[in-house]
C-alpha cells in the first residue's frame, strides 16, 4: 500500500474523529500525526516539526497575556466602564456598541476571553435593568462580533494562526503580513454590523420568541470593582499588549513576540509563573502541532495532490478558474466549520487548498485566507466556535441559531466571495 493511500486513510479516520469528537481534538490531531510517522508516511522529525513553529510559541504567549488581564484586575476595569455605558443606552444601541468593541478587540485577542469579560456585563445589566436589557438580544451579536472580527489580522483566532503557519511551512514559504486578511475579512464585519444597525434587532425579536433566561447571579453581588486609577501592573499589561501588537505589525517574529510578552509579564509580577503555565490552552497548542504534522504527511506522501486532482476534476466546469476554485474552498470551509471545530476545519481544508493552488500554478495566499475566513464566518450552529457555544447560555435553541446565524453566515459568505474576487482576481 502506497504512502499516499495510507495518509488518506489516516485523514479519513481523523475527519470522522473530528466530527464525532470521541476524543479531544488535540489528542486526535496528535495521534493522526504520530500514525503517519508509525506507518512511514513521513520522518519522525516532520511529525513533531510543529513544536518548532513560531505560531506555536506565540499561542503560549497569547494565553499568558490574556490571563494577565484577569490576574491584574484589568478585566474588571474594562467591565466597569462598559457597565456605565450600557446603563445609559437603549438595548439596540448597546448591541451596536458591544458589536464594535467585540469586532475590534477580537482582531488582537482570543474571542473566548472577550466574551468572558462581556457576558457578565450583560448579565449584570439584565439583572438590574428590569427587562430593558435582555441576554437573548445581546449574547448572540456579541459572540458573532468576536468570531467575524477575528478575520482582519493574522492573530485574531487560533484557526487563522494555524492557516498562516501552514502557508509559511508549505512550498510557498510565504509569511502573511499582520493586516493582510483585512481586505477579505472586513466586508463580513461591515455587512453584519449593518444588519444589526437596521433590521437585525427586529429579526432577533421574531426568532427568539422565548422568555429571557435570567442570569445565575446574586442581584446583591457586585460583578465588577469600583475602579479608580489604573494600577502599575495594569499599565504594564496595557503597555505589553501594545508593544506585542506593534512588533507584529512591524514584522517581528511571532514566537519571539509572544515569548517576550509573557516573559515581561512574569518578570514584572503581573502574573505568577504557576498561573502563567496554567493559563496556556495546551489543547489548542497540541491541536496546532498535530495539524501541522498532518499537513506535512499529506504533502510529503502525495495524498494532498491526489485530493487536489480529484477536486479539480469534480469542479472542471469552472474551466480552471483560480477565482472559482478559491470560492469553492471558502464554501467548503464554511460548510464544514458549522459542524466541526474551526481549528479542525482549517487543519483539513488548508492542505487541500494549498495542493489545489500548486496544481493550478497560482498563488496560495488567497486559497489559505479563504479557508481560514470561511471557518470564521460559520455562526449558524453552536458547534464551530467557542464563543457561539458560550452564547447558548441565553437559551438559544439550535433552530434559533440556524435562522439568525445562518442568515448572517450566508451574507458574510457572499461579501467575502466578492472581496476575494476583487482583491486577488480582478
Amino acid at each position: 500500500m502506497s504512502s499516499a493511500v495510507i495518509a488518506l486513510i489516516i485523514l479519513l479516520i481523523t475527519i470522522i474523529m473530528f466530527f464525532t469528537e470521541l476524543l479531544p481534538l488535540s489528542i486526535t490531531a496528535m495521534l493522526a500525526a504520530i500514525a503517519m510517522g508509525v506507518f512511514g508516511v513521513m520522518d519522525w522529525s516532520d511529525v513533531f516539526s510543529g513544536m518548532s513553529n513560531s505560531i506555536t510559541l506565540f499561542l503560549v504567549g497569547c494565553g499568558i497575556l490574556g490571563a494577565s488581564y484577569f490576574s491584574t484586575g484589568l478585566s474588571d476595569v474594562i467591565g466597569a466602564r462598559l457597565m456605565k455605558i450600557g446603563g445609559q443606552l437603549s438595548e439596540k444601541r448597546f448591541i451596536l456598541v458591544l458589536f464594535l468593541i467585540g469586532a475590534v478587540t477580537s482582531a488582537f485577542f482570543n474571542g473566548a476571553m472577550i466574551v468572558a469579560i462581556m457576558f457578565p456585563i450583560i448579565d449584570a445589566l439584565a439583572q438590574s435593568s428590569k427587562g430593558r436589557i435582555t441576554r437573548k438580544q445581546l449574547y448572540l451579536p456579541t459572540a458573532i462580533s468576536t468570531v467575524i472580527g477575528s478575520n482582519i489580522t493574522t492573530i485574531g483566532s487560533t484557526s487563522m494562526m494555524l492557516a498562516v503557519g501552514l502557508l509559511a511551512s508549505s512550498e510557498y514559504s510565504y509569511t502573511v503580513s499582520f493586516f493582510e486578511p483585512l481586505a477579505i475579512g472586513l466586508p463580513g464585519i461591515v455587512i453584519t454590523f449593518l444588519i444589526y444597525a437596521t433590521f437585525g434587532y427586529r429579526m432577533q425579536n421574531r426568532i427568539f420568541n422565548f422568555p429571557d433566561v435570567p442570569p445565575d447571579i446574586d442581584i446583591e453581588q457586585e460583578p465588577f470593582c469600583k475602579c479608580g486609577k489604573l494600577t502599575k501592573h495594569q499599565w504594564i499589561v496595557i503597555f505589553v499588549t501594545l508593544l506585542c501588537i506593534g512588533s507584529l505589525i512591524a514584522g517581528f517574529n511571532y514566537g519571539a513576540a509572544g515569548f517576550l510578552a509573557a516573559a515581561i509579564l512574569v518578570i514584572t509580577g503581573c502574573i505568577d509563573l504557576k498561573h502563567a503555565y496554567r493559563s496556556v490552552s495546551w489543547d489548542v497548542v497540541f491541536l496546532v502541532v498535530g495539524s501541522l504534522g498532518i499537513a506535512k504527511g499529506l504533502a510529503s506522501s502525495g495524498a494532498s495532490s491526489l485530493i487536489a486532482d480529484a477536486t479539480l476534476h469534480a469542479f472542471s466546469f469552472l474551466n480552471g478558474s483560480p477565482c472559482g476554485m478559491c470560492i469553492v474552498i471558502l464554501l467548503l470551509s464554511t460548510l464544514l466549520s458549522n459542524f466541526m471545530s474551526n481549528g479542525a476545519t482549517v487543519s483539513i481544508v488548508v492542505p487541500i487548498a494549498l495542493s489545489i493552488a500548486l496544481a493550478m500554478n497560482t498563488p496560495g495566499t488567497p486559497f489559505v485566507l479563504a479557508a481560514a475566513i470561511g471557518a470564521n464566518i460559520s455562526v449558524a450552529t453552536p458547534i464551530s466556535v467557542t464563543q457561539v457555544t458560550m452564547s447558548c447560555a441565553a437559551g438559544y435553541r439550535f433552530r434559533d441559531l440556524l435562522k439568525m446565524g445562518g442568515f448572517i453566515n450566508f451574507l458574510a459568505f457572499l461579501v467575502t466571495s466578492l472581496a476575494l474576487a476583487m482583491v486577488y482576481y480582478i
